[in-house]
Formats: structure tokens, C-alpha cells, sequence
């Protein structure tokens, strides 16, 4: 059985963080990982965290969003 590494919001958006230690971090534990899981409501908070606090352009963002898409195996959540 292979095991999976489910990654939740804050660990994408320090991926992407100006602070050096954290971003660090984040990118060895995402790189690490054969196999990671997102939910799409990770997807859609990082998208509001990214566009909106941290105030980086909603096209490079949304780009970010295509590659964990096309990089991870992405859990619907149902309400």
C-alpha cells in the first residue's frame, strides 16, 4: 500500500511565502512526497490567501493552481 501525504492550505501557501525558512520548508515537504493530496477546498483557499493577503496577480496564482492540479491527486469536497 502506498501512503499518501495529504497537504493542507497553509503548507501551499508557504510554498509560495517570502519567508525564506518557510518556504523551505514547505518545498522540501511537497517535493518530498510521491504522492500528495489536495481537496479542492485547499485549492480554493489558497487561491483567496495568494490573490487576496499575500497580493500576488490572480493569472499567476490560478497558474500555481493548474500545476498542484496536474501534480496531485485532488479530493472533491462534498457539502
Amino acid at each position: 500500500m502506498t501512503a499518501k501525504c495529504f497537504a493542507d492550505t497553509n503548507i501551499l501557501v508557504y510554498s509560495i511565502s517570502r519567508d525564506a525558512a518557510k518556504k523551505r520548508k514547505a518545498c522540501d515537504l511537497l517535493l518530498g512526497q510521491r504522492h500528495l493530496t489536495v481537496s479542492s477546498q485547499v485549492l480554493v483557499e489558497f487561491f483567496a490567501v495568494a490573490s487576496g493577503k499575500m497580493q500576488i496577480p490572480e493569472e499567476l496564482v490560478a497558474g500555481y493552481v493548474r500545476n498542484f492540479v496536474k501534480d496531485c491527486e485532488v479530493i472533491p469536497v462534498s457539502t
